[in-house]
């Protein structure tokens, strides 16, 4: 009798089915159960460009937009001398979650995964080793259990980059598509943009 095959794929992959809500192909997966829980996280799985999740709850000063700030490193430089191209959209993927543990209570961050679905980037200059950089994302708008995002990546007043990004909610439990509750999303908009579908 011949064994099954070993699971080869990550430990921490997002799935890849989802139901009728969300695309059926997952371009990245951002969270996990170890990263959205305070009590799960590890040193090994977590990205320091996320925030602690101790930071969760109630930051109305994060609604709607997020600034991060990066320093970019010499490991974020390619062989062009300038930032890898996959290096700006880790730090979209970081200010996204962190804007959402910033601004949704501790349970709801514990029980609510997000994964990006789609990733639209334009380039616009390049950056360099020791630049500081600011990442701000803006959720334009909530529909079922999709957000979507616009990030600009500037140095000083220099636009780097902007990324248009969707992404699924997800419970951390089943892995399936959950809307956000309303209560929340009054949190995560800015005023005067309505929550659709």
């Amino acid at each position: 009798m011949a064994s099954d095959p070993p699971d080869i794929r990550p430990a921490m992959a997002a799935p890849n089915v989802f139901e009728p809500t969300c695309p059926a192909v997952v371009d990245t997966a951002l969270a996990s159960p170890d990263l959205a829980s305070p009590d799960l996280a590890s040193p090994d799985l977590a990205d320091p460009g996320l925030a602690d999740p101790g930071l969760a709850g109630d930051d109305p000063s994060a609604a709607g937009s997020y600034e991060h700030r990066i320093e970019v490193q010499a490991e974020d430089i390619d062989e062009l001398g300038h930032v890898n191209n996959t290096v700006y959209l880790k730090w979209v993927q970081a200010a996204v979650i962190e804007h959402w543990r910033r601004v949704a209570p501790r349970e709801v961050v514990a029980t609510h995964l997000w994964v990006a679905l789609r990733h639209e980037i334009s380039y616009r200059h390049p950056g360099f080793v020791n630049d500081n950089l600011v990442v701000e994302v803006v959720l334009k708008k909530l529909q079922g259990a999709r957000a979507f995002y616009r990030s600009l990546i500037t140095r000083g007043d220099e636009l780097l980059a902007e990324v248009d990004s969707s992404w699924c909610c997800l419970d951390s439990i089943t892995r399936k598509p959950v809307r956000v509750a309303r209560e929340v999303v009054a949190k995560l908009l800015p005023k005067g943009v309505a929550r659709q579908g």
